[in-house]
């Protein structure tokens, strides 16, 4: 039985998570080949997520049988030449979804990553993070031959591997840091969203941290570790990764150090990032930051948002809805009719298409006025380690490092279904 496994994207930080699942399957005597695009891919969505061309020869690539893809035409005779292909959750594989459906191939999906991404490669059968995961994708009504598997996901086991971790001291050793002062993590959007009202913003933040005596660290997105969507930000210079233009020399944080960087934290904040549903995985929480306004700035002044909600937004950290407009984003019948009005609704209705229903995370939101007093009384912190738990058991109920051996698991029972596996 032959396996193909597509890492749709590398997704820094995170490019061996499907080596796990490839391995696992070659140790179960399938003939496996993981594959994901190389740099020579490079163009359009794919800027941020291909693979370097010397991937598939390091010893960990070459034990899982990887063979990068270069064009599209490479990826679709993979395909071709596999029984099943498991693809991860990715943007621009819907073509090749359709094309394994036609040439009759067994085709299932997990949601190898983080985030929220909606994209679908047309499979019959999907792999989900949790239950939300399944109850989302049940909400969308997806065409699947069976009802969604829960088995974990890959990226999130390495918040529990030995291998992504590190002592405090030994963290802030690499980073210059103090073990024995506070560290608060930014954790910068895409570039994508870098407009001049972000920018001022994301320095009013820094500051008023490094005021009340903590030590920043930034945790860049993933396109930003590639450079990539910085020419549609407000940038100077749109070859150049943000940070190196953010001002002020800061401390940034490689990317596979993601999860040792959330557990030394004391504090992680953003403007409004869905890495929210991953801070409960190392028992923090978020405190998103004028979330609203991060949205409704693309196209609008960002003041408008805060004429029509003037008050302040922090109550406490708890476990709430992640509404794209932030805490105030059920209150838009307070809003004047007009354009702004009309693209917050649009907003709100590709949420409800993309998700089906509105995910969740630990934490609240302020705005940039509040957020010294939150810092400074301490009304950030929060340890209930009994609503961390039954957060994470909707969301990834999975501590022990091992959905690459759930994923084996749920694909053998596959096969014995008679409708999935009469498909091979």
């Amino acid at each position: 039985m032959r396996i193909l496994v597509v890492s749709t994207n590398s997704h820094p930080g995170h490019e061996r998570r499907n080596l796990r699942v490839a391995k696992e399957l070659i140790a179960r005597g399938f003939k496996v080949m993981h594959t994901g695009p190389s740099k020579r891919m490079n163009v359009g969505f794919f800027v941020w997520s291909c693979f370097p061309l010397d991937f598939e020869t390091q010893p960990e690539a070459r034990a899982a049988n990887t063979r990068l893809f270069h064009q599209w035409q490479e990826l679709f005779e993979m395909i071709a030449w596999a029984d099943i292909v498991l693809f991860g959750t990715g943007k621009g594989y819907g073509d090749a979804g359709k094309l394994a459906q036609r040439l009759g191939k067994l085709v299932i999906q997990h949601h190898d990553v983080g985030g929220l991404d909606p994209h679908h490669c047309h499979p019959d059968v999907f792999f989900a993070r949790g239950p939300w995961d399944a109850d989302s994708l049940t909400a969308r009504s997806l065409p699947l031959a069976l009802p969604p598997i829960v088995t974990g996901c890959v990226q999130f086991d390495e918040a529990y591997l030995p291998e992504f971790k590190m002592s405090r001291e030994v963290f802030c050793d690499k980073y210059g840091l103090d073990p024995g002062r506070k560290i608060l993590t930014y954790l910068s959007c895409s570039p994508i969203h870098h407009r001049q009202s972000y920018l001022e913003k994301q320095k009013q933040i820094i500051d008023a941290a490094v005021a009340l005596g903590f030590q920043v660290v930034v945790k860049p997105h993933p396109s930003d570790y590639a450079g990539a969507k910085i020419d549609r930000s407000a940038y100077v210079d749109n070859m150049k990764s943000s940070w190196l233009q953010f001002g002020a020399p800061l401390t940034v944080v490689e990317p596979f150090d993601k999860y040792t960087c959330f557990f030394h934290s004391d504090i992680i904040v953003s403007r409004g990032s869905t890495t929210a549903l991953e801070t409960p995985l190392v028992g923090k929480p978020m405190l998103m930051i004028e979330m609203g306004e991060l949205a409704v700035d693309s196209n609008h002044d960002s003041t408008f948002i805060k004429s029509c909600w003037p008050w302040a937004r922090f109550t406490s950290i708890r476990r709430r809805d992640m509404h794209p407009l932030g805490v105030n984003g059920h209150r838009l019948d307070l809003w004047p009719e007009g354009p702004a009005l009309d693209s917050a609704l649009d907003l709100c209705e590709v949420s409800r298409n993309a998700w089906g229903i509105d995910p969740e995370y630990i934490g609240d939101e302020c705005t940039i006025e509040e957020f010294p007093r939150i810092l400074s009384s301490g009304a950030h912190l929060f340890e209930n380690a009994g609503i961390y738990r039954s957060y994470l058991d909707r969301y990834h109920p999975f501590s022990d490092g091992k959905s690459h051996v759930r994923v084996a698991d749920a694909i053998e029972a596959i096969l014995e279904h008679p409708i999935t596996g009469a498909k091979v």
